[in-house]
């Protein structure tokens, strides 16, 4: 999940005008998403909420955007769902 909100955070970095002011992980949101990242652009405030699996699998992906769509439903501010697959590396002991 690191991976990608690093990702999400270069990414929002390429953006002319646009600052992150916050980004926040799945252990302080109320929600269940993985990361919510606040940024401004040209004087607007919104947020991307993230959702990252390790599987690109069409049952995770379906799973990741219902949970994304269920996340911002009803915020009365402007909210945008990415859903992203992370390349875990795996290591056995």
């Amino acid at each position: 999940m690191e991976n990608a909100v690093s990702a999400a955070r270069d990414l929002l970095g390429e953006v002319p005008r646009a600052t992150i002011e916050s980004v926040e992980c799945e252990r302080n949101l109320d929600y269940r998403c993985d990361a919510e990242i606040g940024f401004t652009h040209k004087s607007k405030a919104l947020a991307l909420v993230v959702e990252a699996k390790a599987n690109g699998a069409p049952r995770f992906v379906r799973t990741a955007v219902l949970q994304l769509e269920s996340s911002i439903d009803g915020w009365d501010t402007d909210h945008m769902g990415v859903y992203t697959r992370v390349n875990q590396r795996v290591e056995i002991d």
